[in-house]
């Protein structure tokens, strides 16, 4: 199994774990990580003929596309170099798979919703209001073109304590230890789960040979500042530096939706089981 991006976020849940019925080939840019259970390369996938070298040495069972540029504000503000990425490199590894029938599955977002009519499924229409989105979107419908037989995972808000990329959860437990004040939205709502549950559910969708769309979102709806609470409980740390705030009072490169929350039930059916905030 061949998990691009394994030094992100996501990635390192996969580095965590023991595939019993897999051996585990991690492909990495430019930050490299560490394990003693796995086989890791570097690659460029945004350099074809690099790519091409990686797959005929590897030649993988499956593929599990990870690697993205994920900051929606950067890629508001590189639009070019983040399509190479989020599109182009994307349905190069689809074509790929489509040529040996293998399973690939794709990581995508709860971004290319609109926000404006959660929870969604998986049917519902697309329009997303940022780069990243649309431009994970495009992926979407590209490599369903080129490899009808192809998974497109959806993906939520993912939280969890790694040192291999922090994310928010993280960031806002250290702000809150250091006694410094947290502003969460109220008006922004997402289905959040653990990056660990999230990683489950993408291998659950190469064994079950799942294709087409799949929301893998949690079971909670909930605001970042009701999520920003939870965390304060949790943790033992101060709620009084919690501050409500509006997506409106924080100008940022890249639009935000309101609620991209989504309706999993069909992945739940599968076997995808999120535990509870």
């Amino acid at each position: 199994m061949l998990v691009t991006g394994i030094s992100g976020f996501l990635g390192s849940y996969f580095l965590r774990q023991k595939l019993m019925e897999w051996e585990l080939i991690g492909l990495y840019r430019s930050k490299a990580c560490v394990t003693d259970q796995h086989r890791l390369l570097q690659s460029n996938l945004t350099d074809p003929d690099s790519t091409t070298r990686m797959l005929l040495e590897v030649r993988p069972d499956a593929i599990i596309h990870l690697a993205a540029a994920s900051n929606p504000n950067w890629c508001e503000q590189n639009p070019d170099l983040a399509r190479s990425i989020n599109v182009s490199s994307s349905n190069f590894l689809a074509s790929y798979a489509a040529s040996r029938g293998i399973p690939f599955v794709f990581a995508s977002t709860d971004l290319v919703y609109d926000g404006q009519n959660g929870p969604y499924r998986e049917t519902d229409q697309c329009r997303p209001i940022n780069v990243y989105g649309r431009q994970k979107l495009e992926a979407e419908r590209r490599i369903l073109e080129t490899y009808p037989q192809a998974t497109i995972a959806r993906l939520p808000l993912m939280f969890g304590m790694t040192d291999q990329a922090p994310n928010f959860l993280a960031g806002w437990v250290r702000q809150l230890e250091e006694g410094k004040i947290v502003h969460a939205f109220t008006d922004e709502f997402r289905t959040a789960a653990s990056g660990e549950d999230v990683a489950g559910g993408l291998r659950l969708l190469v064994e079950h040979r799942a294709t087409g769309i799949w929301n893998l979102g949690g079971k909670e709806r909930m605001s970042r500042y009701e999520f920003a609470q939870l965390i304060a409980e949790v943790f033992d740390l101060d709620a009084d530096l919690l501050r409500p705030s509006l997506q409106k009072d924080v100008k940022m490169p890249a639009a935000r939706p309101a609620d991209v929350s989504t309706d999993s039930s069909k992945a739940y059916a599968l076997g995808y089981d999120p535990r509870p905030m």
